[in-house]
């Protein structure tokens, strides 16, 4: 089990075993702080009650060494790790205080030999993995699913439930995984099992909803310019925070707003230029490695960038179901594995921009959604039904509207129109704004899923109590980003990305008094005259002139629809009509022959739908998973 995360550890590896129970806890490291053996895990308490694996960093864990020593006394300390740190915070002020006092970014096992229970708990947003669950009488926990399938007790049944989820979002959102009986730990909660391993109690230490509702009901005291300012102030002490490591750490600029902020005020407080690595395609419209190169120059780090072509792509499509030992299908995870490795090279701890657009509302189709909700949430839900319904006779097999391109067929103008006029009127007959914003955000709408399973029930429709408090409005978006979208997809593959290449990725936008403060601040500041992240904007003037940051947004995305019309053509057709899983996977081979035809000739860009398919079939194949 151990053996398969080598990449995520592979400066020692430590085994402890009670067993009394028995139990087996193991760690594969990557040493940052304190690279010494006094930093080897599994780690003991000082007063032999806990036995703790943890995989992050605690940012802030000097300064609870102060607190302990000051409270406790003097504490004969055996390392300057992390690790040490917060086992003695748990051992001396219970876990759920050392948790509500910890800065990080962790998932961890902790055992209690007095009391025979285990507790797997993980970070407030997510950012570290931890999936676990009980087959046979047998708990399994790890970092990622390839530990646990080394066990001879370990069961790859299919999840149903997290197929569906995956095939309707391109990932899959805690606490599913793709197999039936392992769940993920949710993002800021501890998973408590006793030794009979009964139901497990699921405890929260850090509570979204209750953040957001809170602060709906508070008055924001503060001005625009203080809301800069604290926002500057914030942003730089989680940086400064982050900067600590004993081995060498560096930044990932793509040349977007969050990244730039993160490697602007990174720069400021280092006292010799940093080290920053982007990636850029031949592809202009893909293409922001110019920018950042103009950035990096400005503000004087030594900067290294990759320019990717399809022929780096297809050498190493045959790794992504191992690098995700679940279906995963964010096209960017591309990018993201090749600036990882390029980083590597270099550093061992990379700094991101992730979190910043979830933050400050800053997707397009925050505003996307809310712009077609001022209008049609003013039609009674019934009468919209009732409208949308001929429409759809007359312009079926519509698909999203992003998805929708330019072509070079003589009928592109009708296909881009009915396939217009078809995605509108799927968003007109949405039930409310989140059932809208579900659709905008759905790689295959739920009526067109490609496997004739029943639809299962939406993760982002569960917050109905968010929609009824906070209306129907970019916040709202933003905090069920926060939920969903932000640990099961971005977070997601960041950390695997970056962990295939022994990399560890730190995102200072997700500091808890960062987060908190950016929920509170109200929509006529974060979208002031307009203009979408107003207040981190601002802030990054502050170090970079205007013109380097005044473009119009683009993703980290890659030009997945002309590569799969050419140099990942092949690759793509040999999955398309492999038949080898119809025997036990209902494929509607019908209507992904006409997607893919469809996108070959032209007529409609369905890169996204294709990948997601592609995504599913390497990884069935690649883990033989079968029905039976």
């Amino acid at each position: 089990m151990i053996r398969s995360l080598s990449h995520r550890g592979p400066d020692y590896v430590g085994v402890w075993h009670d067993n009394s129970i028995p139990l087996s806890v193991g760690h594969a490291r990557l040493s940052i702080i304190d690279t010494s053996a006094g930093g080897n895990q599994p780690m003991l308490s000082h007063n032999e009650r806990y036995v703790i694996v943890f995989n992050g960093e605690i940012y802030n864990h000097l300064v609870l060494r102060k607190e302990l020593q000051s409270e406790f006394g003097q504490i004969n300390w055996n390392s300057r790790s992390d690790t040490e740190t917060l086992l003695e915070s748990i051992s001396n002020w219970g876990l759920e205080l050392a948790l509500a006092k910890s800065s990080g970014m962790f998932a961890f096992a902790l055992w209690d030999i007095e009391q025979k229970k285990l507790y797997l708990g993980r970070d407030r947003i997510g950012e570290k993995p931890l999936y676990y669950g009980v087959h046979d009488d047998v708990l399994l926990f790890g970092s990622e699913l390839k530990a646990l399938k080394q066990h001879e007790m370990f069961s790859n049944k299919l999840s149903f439930l997290g197929l569906s989820h995956y095939l309707q979002y391109s990932y899959i959102p805690s606490p599913q995984s793709i197999y039936e009986f392992y769940n993920k730990v949710p993002p800021g909660s501890v998973v408590v099992f006793s030794q009979d391993l009964a139901k497990p109690e699921i405890k929260f230490y850090w509570n979204l909803t209750e953040i957001a509702l809170e602060n709906k009901g508070k008055k924001f005291n503060l001005t625009s310019e203080e809301t800069v300012d604290k926002l500057e102030d914030l942003l730089r002490k989680s940086v400064q925070e982050q900067r600590i490591s004993d081995v060498p750490i560096g930044a990932f600029l793509s040349g977007g707003i969050d990244s730039s902020a993160v490697v602007s005020i990174f720069q400021s407080l280092s006292d010799r230029p940093i080290s920053t690595f982007s990636i850029g395609f031949a592809e202009e419209e893909y293409n922001e490695a110019g920018f950042a190169k103009e950035i990096a120059h400005y503000l004087g780090t030594v900067h290294t960038e990759l320019f990717l072509s399809e022929r780096e792509i297809s050498s190493m499509l045959i790794e992504l179901p191992h690098i995700y030992c679940e279906p995963f299908a964010d096209v960017s995870q591309i990018p993201t594995f090749f600036v990882s490795k390029l980083a590597r090279t270099k550093v061992t701890v990379s700094m991101s921009g992730d979190g910043g657009d979830e933050l400050f509302g800053g997707y397009t189709r925050y505003t996307q959604a809310e712009r077609l909700w001022s209008i049609y949430g003013l039609v009674p839900y019934s009468f919209r039904r009732t409208c949308a319904a001929p429409f759809k006779w007359i312009f079926p097999d519509g698909f999203r509207l992003s998805e929708v391109i330019s072509a070079s067929s003589e009928h592109s103008g009708k296909n881009r129109l009915s396939q217009k006029i078809r995605n509108n009127l799927e968003y007109f007959e949405s039930k409310d704004f989140l059932s809208l914003y579900n659709r905008l955000v759905s790689t295959w709408p739920a009526n067109l899923m490609s496997f004739r399973y029943p639809n299962a029930s939406s993760p982002i429709l569960r917050h109905d109590q968010l929609l009824n408090n906070l209306g129907g409005n970019s916040k709202l978006l933003s905090v069920i980003d926060m939920f969903t979208y932000l640990p099961d997809d971005v977070l997601c593959k960041l950390d695997r990305a970056a962990m295939r290449n022994s990399l560890e990725s730190r995102a200072p936008f997700l500091n808890k008094d960062l987060v908190e403060f950016a929920l509170s601040i109200p929509k006529d500041i974060n979208n002031k005259n307009g203009i979408a992240k107003w207040p981190l904007k601002q802030v990054l003037y502050k170090y970079l002139p205007l013109s380097f940051t005044n473009r119009p947004k683009r993703g980290f995305g890659i030009p997945i629809d002309k590569w799969l019309r050419f140099g990942l053509k092949t690759w793509a057709e040999s999955l398309i009509y492999d038949d080898t899983l119809s025997k036990d996977f209902p494929f509607d081979e019908e209507l992904i022959l006409k997607i893919w035809n469809q996108h070959q000739n032209y007529q409609a860009n369905h890169g996204y739908k294709i990948w997601n398919i592609l995504m599913l079939k390497a990884w069935l194949i690649e883990n033989k998973i079968s029905l039976s």
